[in-house]
């Protein structure tokens, strides 16, 4: 290959845009790549909010009834949750009384996600935070899917002193997958996925056993004399037979 002279000049092919001149937002972009690549607790789309400076979660929490999807509540610039408008393929997706996301979709429907935080646009008048907007995937020409299984348990947790074999028993398993594609070539296409749940957390409870002077007076032989010789001196609090007790009161 031949050595090129000290003057040459190399023109550059392509132009780079270092500012967007065609609006003003500040806006935050998530890609289908970035999508698939970032880790994601609980494969939960909407926590991609929190990547975004300025966000940040709220200590608010809502009952399963209240929130089905389990969307977070994410204030963004110091504002309310509730300000955040939620767009899902150009439609309306938040709730009108919780402020929070109606539908979340899987992580495998997502193909873009945007969030806006400043300077959006007049047309989403209702947002006094900022703007989410996902975009769903399509049917394409060619057939692609994918398949995927998410499993985590108690193993090779620590261990915890008052927990029955060591740790807390706990399941968690989030499977699914997606298929799209042509119906009829250039015309008729369709795309679906699935995600599932299965889980199951165990608890620990404390409990205490009978003393030796319990099990003697009260459950001994010296219980047929009668359950007014059981000696229960040795707890701090009145224990008592509710179904012997008799209450009564003024009005």
């Amino acid at each position: 290959m031949p050595k090129g002279n000290a003057t040459e000049i190399v023109p550059a092919i392509g132009d780079v845009n270092i500012l967007k001149t065609d609006r003003t937002d500040v806006s935050t972009l998530f890609t289908s790549r970035a999508i698939d690549s970032l880790p994601l607790l609980n494969l939960n789309t909407a926590r991609f909010e929190l990547l975004v400076p300025g966000a940040l979660p709220t200590l608010t929490s809502f009952a399963p009834q209240q929130n089905p999807q389990g969307g977070p509540a994410i204030n963004v610039n110091g504002q309310h949750f509730s300000g955040t408008a939620s767009q899902l393929d150009g439609t309306d997706n938040r709730d009108p009384l919780q402020g929070l996301i109606v539908i979340n979709p899987t992580l495998e429907s997502v193909k873009e996600m945007k969030v806006t935080t400043q300077n959006y646009s007049a047309e989403f008048g209702e947002a006094t935070a900022g703007v989410l907007t996902i975009q769903t995937r399509s049917g394409t020409n060619s057939w692609h899917g994918s398949v995927f299984d998410y499993r985590r348990t108690d193993w090779g947790q620590a261990t915890q002193p008052f927990a029955f074999g060591g740790v807390v028993p706990t399941r968690r398993n989030e499977f699914g997958g997606s298929l799209g594609g042509p119906l009829v070539a250039n015309k008729l296409f369709f795309f679906g996925d699935y995600q599932g749940i299965r889980q199951s957390v165990g608890s620990n409870q404390l409990l205490s056993v009978p003393t030796a002077r319990v099990h003697q007076t009260c459950v001994g032989p010296d219980v047929a004399n009668g359950p007014a010789n059981c000696d229960l001196s040795q707890y701090p609090f009145s224990i008592y037979d509710q179904t012997t007790v008799s209450y009564s009161w003024e009005t």
